[in-house]
C-alpha cells in the first residue's frame, strides 16, 4: 500500500480517506439519536463515525425504536381495554386515551434507546 502526500504551505499531508458510507433513508428516530450523540456523546460519535459504523448504528436504533413504538402501543392498548367499539362511541375518549398511550410509548422509547 502506498501513502501519497500532498504538499501545502510547506508541510506535507498524508492522503487519506475514510471508506464511504452507503447512503441510507434514516428517520425521526435515527435523527435524535445523532443529535443526542452529537452534543452529549462526543466520543462514541466520533468513534462510531470514524469507523464507518454511525449509519448502521442510527439505522438499528430507528428499526428498534419503531419496533419497539409498536408493541409498547399494543400492549397499553389490551392493558387499558381500547377497543374499535370504544372509537366508534366515544371517539374524544378513545383519542384521547391513543395519545396518552403513544406519549407513554415514546417516553420510554427516548429514554431506553435514544438518549442512553
Amino acid at each position: 500500500m502506498k501513502i501519497t502526500y500532498t504538499e501545502k504551505n510547506g508541510y506535507l499531508y498524508p492522503d487519506i480517506e475514510t471508506p464511504k458510507e452507503p447512503e441510507m433513508s434514516l428517520g425521526a428516530w435515527a435523527a435524535r439519536r445523532k443529535n443526542y450523540l452529537m452534543k452529549h456523546r462526543k466520543v462514541m460519535y466520533y468513534n462510531l463515525l470514524t469507523s464507518c459504523e454511525l449509519n448502521r448504528h442510527l439505522a438499528e436504533i430507528e428499526k428498534s425504536a419503531q419496533q419497539m413504538m409498536e408493541t409498547i402501543t399494543e400492549q397499553m392498548v389490551k392493558q387499558e381495554g381500547v377497543t374499535e367499539s370504544l372509537k366508534e362511541t366515544e371517539p374524544m375518549k378513545w383519542t384521547g386515551l391513543m395519545n396518552s398511550i403513544r406519549q407513554a410509548a415514546r417516553e420510554a422509547v427516548l429514554k431506553d434507546l435514544i438518549y442512553s
